[in-house]
């Protein structure tokens, strides 16, 4: 099979396409039929946007995602993902792992802050 690693696949033409994409993907990661995208647009999430809970997990587990190109903005800044942090923190119920997803490219800053 080919590494799609080496592929570099274009942003959806809108975030709610990202969004939908992350939860069809974390639910099958988890395996959770039952993981949720949270809230709906304009509503506090507390810094989640999909929640579920893995079979094997104590907790629920969260994804934030951020739409990171020319007609989103570039880049996530780091101001940016402690914000997103913070607000992850009050997430009820508490979270055991929470995560990041941007259509960004890598950044070694980023993920060294992360």
């Amino acid at each position: 099979m080919t590494d799609l690693t080496a592929y570099q696949i274009p942003a959806p033409k809108d975030w709610q396409d990202f969004e939908r994409l992350c939860h069809k993907l974390w639910r099958e990661i988890w395996a959770d039929p039952n993981a949720a995208m949270h809230g709906r647009s304009g509503q506090a999430q507390h810094g989640v946007d999909i929640y579920g809970k893995p079979p094997h997990a104590a907790r629920y587990r969260g994804v934030q995602c951020k739409g990171k190109d020319a007609r989103y903005g570039h880049a996530v800044s780091e101001a940016e993902l402690r914000a997103e942090v913070e607000k992850a923190k009050s997430f009820q119920p508490p979270l055991e792992e929470w995560i990041l997803a941007t259509t960004a490219e890598s950044d070694a800053q980023i993920q060294a802050v992360a």
